[in-house]
């Protein structure tokens, strides 16, 4: 939906421009005020200008995340696009006196720095 604020040019319909002016005059859009048919319109119409929009470049820091269990829709659009996830994390926790760690780090043959 954000692709009817990115790319004003594209020949969106009556109902994608009166989207757009609502999220831009408010700065938020609740999806339960949309019509159902209506936000699958919006969706199809979406997904069929989807090549003439710019590169999507998407990072998801944790991979348990609800957009990380969602990014199988990105398949719907033929934009160029990069989805980067985490192969390893660590993360502050400040009910142990460790921090939280996931996945791993590569293994490589040479430590640039070792110690």
């Amino acid at each position: 939906m954000a692709n009817v604020v990115l790319c004003p040019e594209l020949p969106w319909s009556k109902t994608a421009l009166a989207f757009r002016e609502e999220l831009s005059n408010s700065g938020r859009v609740e999806f339960e005020d949309i019509a159902e048919g209506d936000r699958t319109d919006l969706i199809t119409e979406s997904r069929a200008l989807s090549k003439s929009f710019p590169k999507l470049v998407l990072n998801v820091f944790q991979p348990d995340c609800l957009i990380a269990n969602q990014i199988a829709a990105l398949r719907h659009y033929a934009n160029a696009m990069s989805v980067s996830m985490p192969i390893f994390n660590r993360d502050p926790n400040r009910w142990a006196s460790q921090p939280h760690e996931s996945g791993a780090l590569p293994e490589t043959n040479q430590d640039p720095y070792p110690s």
